[in-house]
């Protein structure tokens, strides 16, 4: 429903928050292996959620936790079996590491490793988000153009609603074992 966006040779829809697939990817992404890397739940099952609007954004994730088991049960080849792993599994990987949470959060140019530079150089999430757009790029591997991408993400309201709702549903960020 919006205009696309083409930034150099990439033409993407800037309508990360309104646009189904975007909503679906993302969550995709946050459930993968650089995230919080939940095996029970792939793609087919994060669309049937979405199209049961049990899911409206990937900050609902973990707000299935308080859904009622036989809502979950009644979509298709959805068992008993397969909606208490899912809920044991989302209950254990509630506990991520700064890293790994950065990585899940589809911030714009951060991959695995630049998110784990990052919770290298400030060592919490409150730390990051207040960090400025000198020590984003006093940070080794951060340029100009990725920092401010960053700062940038943090300052869009949309991305904070996201971040305390996933803090609100449960998340809780560890400190990353050495």
């Amino acid at each position: 429903g919006v205009p696309v966006v083409r930034e150099g040779k990439y033409v993407r829809c800037p309508n990360v928050y309104g646009c189904k697939p975007q909503l679906i990817g993302r969550t995709v992404h946050m459930v993968g292996r650089s995230g919080f890397e939940i095996d029970s739940l792939g793609e087919k099952m994060i669309v049937q959620l979405f199209d049961a609007d049990y899911l409206t954004s990937p900050a609902d994730l973990f707000q299935l936790l308080q859904r009622p088991d036989d809502e979950l049960i009644a979509l298709d080849r959805w068992g008993a079996k397969t909606v208490t792993n899912l809920k044991k599994e989302l209950d254990e990987k509630r506990r991520i590491t700064l890293g790994r949470f950065l990585a899940a959060l589809s911030i714009p140019e951060v991959g695995k490793s630049t998110a784990q530079v990052l919770a290298k150089n400030f060592h919490t999430l409150d730390e990051l988000r207040a960090a400025t757009p000198e020590q984003l790029l006093a940070v080794d591997k951060i340029g100009e153009e990725v920092g401010g991408r960053i700062r940038g993400w943090f300052d869009e309201e949309k991305n904070q609603a996201l971040i305390q709702s996933l803090l609100d549903s449960g998340v809780e960020i560890v400190e990353e074992e050495s």
